[in-house]
């Protein structure tokens, strides 16, 4: 939106000048450092090292890894939609930049007021199905972003708020499982796996769903994606092992040869 309002260089600021703001406060914030211990690898210590060590991790306990799986296969059936979402409000919807940045603003309070109830709600008592509701949510609001007639602009604005809220649901209690599971003189290496395996996703779904958009239409991919998105969640939701992960954390402490990382 602002865009048509002020030059780039402005709109460039905007990322400086809150940038600032969310790192200026690390300087009088302590953050607590665990000490790091002696690893299982001979050698310094080695962003591949740490990868490796933390993929060792994750097999041994099948819960994280069948989430980290998960987390993986969602995020390569819902990373398009975000890049795509400039093609269906000018293409589909007839619009231009001014409504795109209205869907990104919706989205943008989405967020905020997901983080507000989520702060003062908490979630649930079993983090996993909060998680799980949001990410229903998010197939929910990507369906509509498929579905939502053309001349209904605002359905596009509730679905881009829906996404924005259901994405504070699904993954806050998500990522408080992780630091309160894993253990901490490993979560750097395991939260390095989950960031690498859910970055490579994005360029392999957005390599099939150009090419796929370009020939069945822009929004098919939303309607996949989401559709499938929610069967896989409620599949997922069957597993015993990915649904009792919390119960089960004490057991990382114990993970044999691990213990020392």
């Amino acid at each position: 939106m602002l865009l048509e309002m002020v030059p780039t260089q402005s709109v460039l600021a905007i990322d400086v000048v809150t940038a600032l703001i969310a790192v200026l406060p690390l300087l009088v914030i302590a953050i607590p450092q665990p000490a790091r211990r002696a690893t299982s690898t001979a050698g310094p210590s080695s962003y591949w090292g740490d990868l490796r060590e933390g993929l060792r991790y994750v097999v041994r306990w099948p819960g994280l890894l069948g989430v980290i799986l998960l987390a993986m296969m969602l995020n390569f059936w819902l990373s398009p939609s975000s890049s795509l979402t400039p093609l269906v409000v000018t293409r589909v919807f007839g619009k231009g930049a001014v409504e795109l940045g209205w869907t990104r603003a919706a989205h943008g309070v989405g967020i905020i007021i997901g983080g507000l109830v989520l702060s003062v709600w908490g979630a649930s008592r079993r983090r996993m199905v909060t998680s799980f509701c949001g990410i229903v949510g998010i197939g929910l609001g990507v369906i509509v972003f498929g579905v939502a007639p053309a001349t209904q602009f605002w359905l596009l604005l509730a679905a881009s708020f829906l996404l924005g809220l259901a994405s504070v649901i699904a993954n806050g209690p998500l990522f408080a499982i992780f630091q309160s599971a894993v253990a901490p003189q490993v979560q750097g290496r395991v939260f390095s796996l989950i960031g690498a395996g859910s970055a490579a996703m994005m360029p392999l779904s957005l390599l099939i769903a150009g090419p796929l958009a370009d020939r069945v239409g822009v929004r098919f991919w939303y309607i996949l994606g989401g559709t499938i998105t929610i069967a896989v969640t409620l599949a997922a939701s069957r597993i015993p092992a990915i649904m009792n992960i919390e119960q089960n954390r004490a057991a990382s402490a114990d993970l044999t040869g691990l213990r020392d990382l």
